[in-house]
């Protein structure tokens, strides 16, 4: 008898031991998991992915007119409604919150070099980003590419720069780069160089073994709709200057980071964000800074990278928001914004031709004739770059040819 329950004393102790191992392998596994599903993301957004100015844009798409098989296509992420009033000849529409789904149905081109016109660049840069996750499964070949300036392994992804407003005045915004389709908008807000911390650190929201299993890809794309789920539509996913200041003043607990270079953030900053710099956000030691319970706002310089971080973080499980035009959009003190206001001034805007309805088509670019320098000659299927100046005392605006 004595024996027997000894063997069963040992038998209990040798099974509690395997329950503590197992439990211990899949927590292992778990960590793991996690640490590699951050790390694949970080490693893709770091990969250089410039934003296209608009003129730059339009000089490609017609060097390519008349192409059968074009190296570059346009994919709209606006909404449907503001696609039909207006958007680039040949453009696909592909709503910033269908793209999930477009990825997976496989709309979207696996060999072709893909630009994102979208509302302020931000929101562009956020689908970029999302495109290169499932595009792009060596990191690593891309980057080395990209910095030897060689053909990468890779098409690419970027964003229109500052979006469709910087394509046409015309599509000018209560909120966007332009007060009205010609006044000049300056929203100056003031600016801090005093250090913010976090005291308390906290836990990132965590990703199971068990989740990666239906694959990398899959478990991506299933984070994005979950991401874009919290937002009632995808505009809500950049707030402005003027809406930060708004929910300071009502007493909303707000965490605003700045993905900037650290001695940028020394220089000035929004008042109460913490660095976090984007070669280094998704490194534990700012992602413990994060409370995944509260919204957070990121800011870059011109809203560009801030746009890329918050995508990055959503995947993640963070409700995160990228404030529009970063420091630009909240002052433009050249000791600020660290000499990145070039080509963002806020007064020059280009008028490239529109496309209206809600199929690509429109003007085709073999009809456009390329900018002859002045104003005068130029009709609707040509481009024209004016610095407007905001309205003089009489209220007349006035215009400065700049080709």
């Amino acid at each position: 008898m004595k024996i027997l329950k000894a063997s069963c004393a040992s038998t209990l102790k040798l099974s509690l031991i395997l329950l503590l191992l197992l439990a211990a392998t899949s927590a292992t596994m778990a960590a793991t998991a996690e640490v590699d599903f951050i790390s694949h993301i970080k490693s893709i957004l770091l990969l250089k992915r410039d934003p296209i100015r608009a003129e730059l844009l339009a000089q490609r798409l017609m060097d390519q007119k008349g192409a059968d098989d074009p190296d570059l296509i346009i994919i709209d992420t606006r909404e449907s409604g503001d696609y039909a009033k207006g958007h680039i000849p040949g453009a696909i529409s592909i709503p910033l919150f269908d793209l999930p789904a477009a990825i997976e149905n496989g709309s979207i081109s696996s060999d072709k070099d893909i630009v994102v016109a979208s509302y302020d660049g931000g929101d562009g840069m956020m689908a970029a980003l999302l495109i290169d996750i499932f595009r792009v499964e060596d990191p690593g070949a891309q980057k080395k590419a990209l910095e030897n300036g060689s053909k990468p392994p890779y098409p690419r992804a970027t964003s229109l720069f500052a979006g469709m407003e910087t394509w046409s005045l015309s599509l000018a915004t209560e909120k966007g780069r332009f007060d009205n389709a010609l006044g000049c908008a300056r929203v100056e807000r003031p600016a801090e160089t005093t250090p913010n911390s976090v005291g308390e650190r906290f836990q990132p929201p965590g990703v199971e073994s068990a989740e990666l299993k239906s694959g990398f890809k899959e478990f991506v794309l299933k984070r994005a709709r979950e991401y874009f789920a919290k937002f009632a539509n995808q505009k809500e996913l950049t707030v402005t200057g003027v809406e930060i200041t708004d929910d300071s003043i009502r007493g909303k607990k707000t965490q605003i980071f700045s993905v900037r270079k650290g001695f940028h953030y020394i220089f000035g900053h929004i008042p109460g964000a913490v660095s976090a710099p984007s070669n280094l956000l998704l490194e534990s030691e700012y992602l413990s800074l994060i409370y995944p319970a509260r919204e957070v706002d990121l800011y870059c310089y011109t809203g560009m990278n801030g746009g890329m971080a918050s995508m990055a973080l959503g995947i993640l499980g963070y409700k995160a928001r990228n404030i529009k035009y970063g420091i630009n959009g909240w002052t433009l003190s050249e000791k600020v914004i660290s000499g990145h206001l070039k080509h963002f001034d806020l007064k020059w805007g280009w008028d490239f031709p529109l496309a209206k309805g809600s199929e690509p088509g429109g003007p085709l670019w073999e009809d456009i004739v390329e900018p002859k320098g002045c104003e005068g000659c130029h009709s609707d299927l040509t481009a024209l770059s004016l610095a407007v100046t905001a309205p003089s005392p009489d209220g007349e605006i006035k215009k400065k040819q700049r080709i």
